[in-house]
């Protein structure tokens, strides 16, 4: 069994973990399996070992926080273009601990933009 230069993991499991955060979304266990060249059996077992889903998870979680910045300029960018879900969710972010604001379809753009730039300043 060859492990991992920590001994944690085996290179097949590396692969598992790989595939699972770079692009596991709704593939079928047989396709992993075979693209791993594991059993679906094995696949099984990885899904509940508790160690190999902590990595998975890990990973993931560095994937997702290396993109977060990229995605929050988007975000801000949208909307300042006057996307109302944008704006929706940046005040909705902004105003989690505090009243949050109910905003209508009324709300005009400029009047986000307004409250958007007044979060900011505090």
């Amino acid at each position: 069994m060859n492990k991992d230069k920590n001994n944690r993991f085996t290179k097949k499991q590396i692969e598992f973990i790989e595939y699972l955060v770079g692009n596991g979304n709704g593939t079928t266990k047989k396709a992993v399996a075979r693209d791993i060249g594991v059993s679906v059996r094995m696949i099984n077992n990885w899904l509940k070992d508790e160690l190999i889903m902590n990595e998975v998870y890990c990973r993931a979680m560095m994937k997702i926080s290396k993109e977060l910045p990229k995605v929050l300029d988007a975000l801000i960018e949208n909307a300042k273009k006057g996307n109302v879900q944008a704006i929706k969710l940046i005040l909705d972010q902004a105003q989690k601990k505090k009243t949050r604001i109910d905003i209508t379809n009324n709300l005009t753009t400029e009047d986000a933009l307004k409250i958007l730039r007044e979060n900011e300043k505090k």
